[in-house]
């Protein structure tokens, strides 16, 4: 480093030539006061060319450190945002690194050997620490030499009180894996819905409430047990059957008996092959030019004893199904000329040769109104419980049918609605769709009513609605033993704290069964978090008088699919048509408009009245339905559970206000 002598003569050589004296050119400044001014500004040059110089690289200094502590905050706030659960993995390291790369690149303003190294702190805090050097420029004249900087920052989430209610698709569709994926759609639901508790809890203030809902729903939603006596029917209608008299039974006496030998192939062949998918029904396809006619003939006979041969031949095309747990599974057999034979051996009949028959009832099948006060029995917390009834002389015996309603099976009917397709605004007169209407006893058009399968009939069949009453010898089948047709999910929660192993234990309780009815669980969604519906008292304020976020999560994995041969929230749609026209059976078409157009009014309802309406399409498109129906920016696509994963996690980190905490 030069120092300020040196500098000072140097710089006079350079002015006066090389080989001046010192002594004698002072001696001559001292008597040519002319040459004053020039020296003066020699000699100031020097300490002038510093104080510059070291004023601009602090100025350098200083937005260098500013920017590089912009980008640290931005690398923490990122690592946080994308961290799982209290976990600093690869992946949210990579996305600190990325966005803090973003921010500040090595090279910028000359800086060099840029670090940033973030961390995870014990209580979830993401810790980064970021270094740079930077050369001096005018500064170096004077020997400054580089200096390093260093900063650090640190990020946390931190909620406000939220009031979380999850609106979730349990359809019979959901038991089915998404490509790519080695687990059902219901899994991934479980694992994405846990890391999102996770995140938020790890989030939560010790004075903050956190409080987590839940309305899993198909064609209906089970909600009978968290609803007060009054808000009840006590008597409802039924598409149902009553009996129309009976003929007696008698008795009967054979004379013979008969034994079989099994059948044995003799020639031709038959093919078998099975086909499974998921899905929400098991339709069995016709048979093809089926047939199999059978001959017989007699072959030997012993006194009293005649033995007969039978002989059968199959050709055609002949398909079975079986549906399990939303699997559904179709057997084709072809059969070519296959022949079988087998024997039948007659004796005269010696013991038992009397039978006795039932009476033989018959029905007419309609509607019919039934008390149903019976299941409004009540527990501790003022909510019904449910209960058993006995309706006598009811099925094709003279047995009593029993019918039990209770909170795993506690779904209801909707009340009082309107037919109409399009919902510009929700019609005063439909109260299935106000929100916030508490019940009136005195009026049971604003009551709900008991889901009960058990005393719903079809008319001649599940394709053949006939539409007025229908006397009948025949027994048709009940609703019950429709496996989708009748459905109801899991018991739906209201607002409140949950531990990670209550939370565990419900998602593995929810099964997917049914078809797509977004509306009824939407709208109940939404009853169960507005604080000024029938759970206000809960709902209004937390412990802490602080605000209320409150969000609903709405997570589907395909449209609307409705069902005429559904019994849904309102009715058997074929025969009720409370939401269509009664002058004819509707089409699925038809109700999957309308319930396409209700779910957006219901959207727009629950926004207007304060709630975060999150949408996440699952394994499909998010169709613009879905979209709408969602806030600004808060609509995802998730073709996988790694995704449905991330989205759930972007909501939590959303909702969750990520802010830098130093």
């Amino acid at each position: 480093m030069l120092t300020m002598r040196g500098a000072t003569k140097d710089m006079l050589q350079f002015l006066f030539g090389r080989k001046a004296q010192t002594a004698g050119f002072l001696s001559r400044l001292g008597r040519n006061q002319a040459a004053n001014t020039l020296a003066i500004m020699a000699f100031a040059l020097i300490p002038l060319i510093a104080v510059a110089g070291s004023a601009m690289d602090m100025a350098r200094l200083y937005y260098v450190k500013s920017r590089l502590q912009q980008a640290c905050d931005a690398g923490a706030l990122a690592g946080r945002k994308f961290m799982t659960g209290q976990t600093l993995d690869s992946a949210s390291t990579a996305r600190a690194n990325e966005f803090f790369n973003n921010n500040f690149r090595d090279g910028m303003f000359g800086a060099e050997t840029t670090s940033f190294n973030p961390s995870v702190l014990s209580d979830g805090q993401v810790r980064g620490v970021a270094a740079t050097t930077v050369p001096m420029t005018l500064s170096a004249v004077i020997g400054a030499r580089p200096i390093t900087l260093n900063v650090s920052c640190q990020a946390k989430l931190e909620i406000p009180n939220l009031d979380i209610m999850f609106v979730l698709d349990t359809t019979g569709s959901m038991g089915d894996t998404n490509p790519g994926d080695t687990v059902s759609k219901i899994a991934g639901l479980r694992t994405a819905v846990l890391s999102f508790y996770d995140t938020i809890e790890a989030a939560k203030r010790a004075t903050t409430r956190v409080r987590y809902g839940f309305v899993p729903y198909s064609s209906t939603v089970n909600v009978g047990t968290l609803l007060r006596p009054e808000w009840l029917v006590d008597r409802w209608t039924y598409q149902s059957r009553v009996q129309n008299g009976s003929t007696p039974g008698g008795s009967t006496t054979r004379t013979t008996d008969n034994s079989y030998s099994g059948w044995k192939n003799t020639s031709g062949s038959v093919v078998t092959t099975t086909s499974s998918s998921r899905g929400e029904s098991c339709p069995t396809p016709a048979n093809e030019n089926f047939s199999s006619p059978t001959v017989e003939k007699l072959i030997s006979q012993d006194g009293t004893t005649k033995v007969y041969e039978q002989t059968q031949t199959i050709n055609g095309t002949q398909y079975s199904s079986s549906f399990s747990g939303g699997l559904c599974t179709i057997t084709k057999r072809v059969w070519n000329n296959y022949v079988q034979t087998r024997t039948r051996t007659e004796k005269p009949c010696t013991r038992n040769c009397t039978t006795t028959s039932n009476p033989t009832y018959s029905w007419i099948y309609k509607p019919v109104e039934f008390p149903v006060s019976g299941f409004k029995a009540v527990g501790t917390d003022g909510a019904v419980v449910g209960g058993v009834v006995t309706y006598p002389m009811f099925s094709d015996t003279q047995g009593d049918v029993t019918v039990t309603w209770n909170a795993a099976n506690a779904c209801i009917e909707e009340r009082q609605t309107v037919r109409q397709t399009t919902y510009p605004s929700i019609p005063e007169d439909a109260y299935d769709m106000n929100i916030d209407m508490v019940p009136d006893p005195a009026r049971p058009e604003t009551q709900w009513k008991p889901f009960l399968p058990r005393l719903v009939y079809t008319r001649k069949g599940m394709n053949n609605w006939y539409y007025p009453d229908w006397p009948s010898n025949s027994n048709t089948q009940g609703l019950w033993n429709y496996y989708d047709n009748a459905a109801c999910p899991t018991a739906a929660r209201r607002l409140n704290g949950i531990t990670r192993s209550d939370l565990n234990t419900y998602l593995n309780s929810l099964q997917p069964r049914g078809y797509t009815y977004h509306d009824i669980g939407f709208v109940w969604g939404a009853r169960l978090l507005s604080k000024s519906g029938i759970f206000a008292g809960d709902n209004t304020s937390a412990p802490n008088g602080g605000d209320i976020d409150r969000h609903i999560i709405f997570m589907t994995d395909g449209g609307t699919d409705t069902r005429v041969g559904v019994y849904d929230a309102y009715g058997l749609s074929a025969l009720d048509r409370r939401r269509t026209s009664t002058a004819s059976t509707p089409s699925d078409s038809d109700q999957n408009t309308i319930v396409a157009n209700r779910l957006g009014a219901l959207c727009t309802e629950a926004k207007r009245k304060g709630m975060t309406v999150w949408v996440i399409a699952y394994g499909t498109s998010l169709s613009t339905m879905l979209s709408n129906c969602a806030n600004e920016g808060k609509a995802f696509q998730a073709n996988d559970a790694g995704a449905l994963n991330d989205s759930f996690r972007n909501i939590a980190t959303q909702i969750a206000r990520l802010r830098v905490s130093k």
